[in-house]
């Protein structure tokens, strides 16, 4: 191989490996996502920690640096993206003034906080069939979905 095209070589390698460097790294399949809010009720224009614990399907948290963008109605993000930390991500949640009740939601990869509520539907029913007793959701925010 002449000189020319191993550097050639050489450079492209570590154009490819710098590249690699820019992915961000996500859940694997099959990860969840379960959302904590400080907070159920704010004013005009407050501020909520959301913290978003991401799971591998082993039940280990998910490796440090993965990234998770939350989603949200009536207010914004600071960060809209976080990485994980011992498999938390945490953001403020500012509401933008407008009255109603906000839909929040985190996702990475393939796993998004929307899942945990086939969990929490399945555990109501269970304990609605079994004991006769209707159980009232204390977590409100998940995805796009919201308790009535």
């Amino acid at each position: 191989m002449s000189r020319p095209i191993a550097r050639f070589l050489c450079v492209l390698v570590m154009v490819a490996a710098a590249a690699c460097d820019k992915v961000p790294l996500l859940a694997p399949t099959q990860s969840t996502i379960t959302l904590s809010v400080s907070t159920t009720t704010m004013g005009i224009n407050g501020t909520a920690q959301v913290i978003a614990s991401v799971i591998e399907q082993s039940g280990t948290a998910v490796q440090d640096g993965t990234l998770v963008t939350f989603t949200g109605s009536l207010g914004t993000f600071a960060p809209a993206d976080a990485e994980t930390r011992n498999g938390k991500a945490t953001t403020t949640f500012r509401s933008n003034g407008e009255s109603g009740t906000s839909k929040i939601g985190a996702l990475s990869g393939g796993a998004k906080a929307t899942e945990v509520r086939q969990l929490m539907e399945l555990a109501r029913s269970e304990v609605r069939r079994r004991f006769n007793i209707n159980l009232v959701a204390e977590v409100k925010y998940l995805g796009e979905w919201m308790d009535k």
